[in-house]
């Protein structure tokens, strides 16, 4: 009974989000007032940001090697064979 719960939970949250995405999309809100919707009902953030990566750290070279990662995508099963 509780997966069933959260079953539908989920597919509370990601009707809500695709909602939100799309009236911002339609500009019927905007981007913002998005977010701050998804975050005030708990299935946001909305927006995926991405951080600058300096090629030149080590830290950087490690934190992108895939043989590093518990799963993997299947791009990155695929750069790894192609090697």
């Amino acid at each position: 009974m509780a997966s069933d719960n959260r079953t539908t939970e989920n597919h509370v949250v990601i009707t809500l989000r695709d909602e939100l995405l799309t009236r911002a999309k339609l500009e019927e809100i905007t981007p913002e007032e998005a977010e701050t919707e998804a975050l005030f009902a708990k299935c946001g953030p909305l927006e995926v940001r991405s951080y600058p990566i300096d090629i030149d750290s080590e830290m950087a070279l490690a934190d992108l090697d895939p043989e590093t990662e518990p799963a993997w995508t299947l791009l990155m099963a695929l750069g790894i064979a192609a090697k």
